[in-house]
């Protein structure tokens, strides 16, 4: 029986590639608004980004949300969305692979909170990946 290869999908914000799962899927909505698609199902086009808040920023400072999906502009409550999407993806992501909050040591220990989390991945994305 043959392996199946995991589908790749590239961030919009810092162009590397990532499994599928891993990734935020947004869409452009029936308003023309950003809908994000978390069973990445919706019908459409669909642009990627990973659960960086640096990716999300340069994605949006280039309008890559704009040009990919082919809307006006982006909303102040659209990034409020986003940006919770993005937290609970990376607050999903860590806790999904076990992986302990990365602090300095002596600060508190705790496992999948959400601003641990993010601290914990923006090291190990920093450093190419989590030990």
């Amino acid at each position: 029986m043959k392996n199946k290869l995991e589908p790749q999908r590239q961030c919009i914000g810092c162009k590397r590639v990532f499994p599928k799962k891993e990734l935020l899927r947004f869409v452009k909505g029936q308003s023309g608004s950003i809908v994000i698609d978390r069973k990445k199902i919706l019908p459409g086009r669909g642009v990627y980004l990973c659960p960086d808040e640096n990716c999300f920023s340069r994605a949006r400072k280039g309008k890559v949300f704009q040009k990919m999906l082919g809307i006006d502009s982006v909303v102040g409550d659209e990034d409020a969305r986003i940006m919770d999407a993005l937290i609970e993806k990376t607050d999903e992501f860590l806790c999904k692979q076990n992986k302990p909050f990365l602090g300095a040591p002596g600060e508190n220990q705790e496992k999948c909170s959400i601003t641990s989390n993010i601290q914990a991945f923006k090291r190990c994305s920093s450093r190419g990946g989590c030990a």
